[in-house]
């Protein structure tokens, strides 16, 4: 015995099939902006890590940086120094941005890296997904010294210099955190810091500031 639908019945069908494919389609659609997503999240954090070769010399000489390029060719490049030399910064090398230094970045082993900072600005973590910065991880000192210049850490200046703002990324500026390090500020040096500048926050490390002069934080 057969029996036809009624045309009401047809019509659920049909909306119950619609209803399905749209449902289908809905978690398609979810599932590709998902990935989109996660793949732009990649890119926006894929940060070049620039390590200083050779010996002693000025910051931003290309011919010092394993890659033949400066930090801050892409703003959120991370420029590392661990082979024991001293980079030099000067008032003629101007402004600066990039996204974080590390010096003598290793713990336990010996490397070292020393900045000396004469002049200039430099821009550090104010982009999303900026690391913080590491002054001495290794055995060996490192140091970052200021006779002069200024430094925004963190993107202060995003939330103009106020005291309740705690940065783009909410970054420490360590200072032997696990290793040996070395921070110091004379003369008129500026140090702008949306967080926190911390000294030898964990029991392994070995922190020392110095800062005097006109200097100031």
């Amino acid at each position: 015995m057969h029996t036809r639908d009624s045309p009401r019945r047809r019509k659920k069908m049909i909306l119950a099939k619609k209803k399905q494919r749209t449902m289908k389609v809905n978690r398609t659609l979810v599932k590709a902006i998902a990935c989109l997503a996660v793949g732009g999240s990649i890119a926006a954090h894929a940060q070049a890590i620039k390590t200083w070769t050779g010996g002693d010399g000025n910051f931003f000489d290309p011919s010092h940086w394993d890659t033949g390029t400066i930090p801050g060719t892409d703003p959120t490049d991370i420029a590392e120094i661990r082979n024991g030399s001293t980079a030099t910064i000067s008032t003629a090398d101007g402004a600066h941005t990039f996204g974080a230094i590390r010096l003598g970045p290793t713990q336990d082993s010996t490397e070292s890296g020393h900045v000396i900072m004469n002049g200039g600005r430099l821009n550090l973590g104010g982009t999303s997904g900026d690391p913080k910065a590491v002054i001495g991880f290794s055995a060996s000192p490192s140091s970052f010294i200021m006779n002069g210049g200024t430094i925004y850490f963190d993107g202060p200046d995003t939330g103009q210099l106020n005291t309740n703002f705690k940065g783009v990324n909410e970054l420490d500026w360590e200072v032997g955190e696990k290793g040996i390090g070395l921070f110091e500020m004379h003369n008129d040096a500026v140090f702008h810091g949306s967080d926190d500048l911390k000294v030898a926050e964990n029991a392994a490390g070995n922190g020392t500031v110095l800062i005097d002069g006109n200097a100031h934080s």
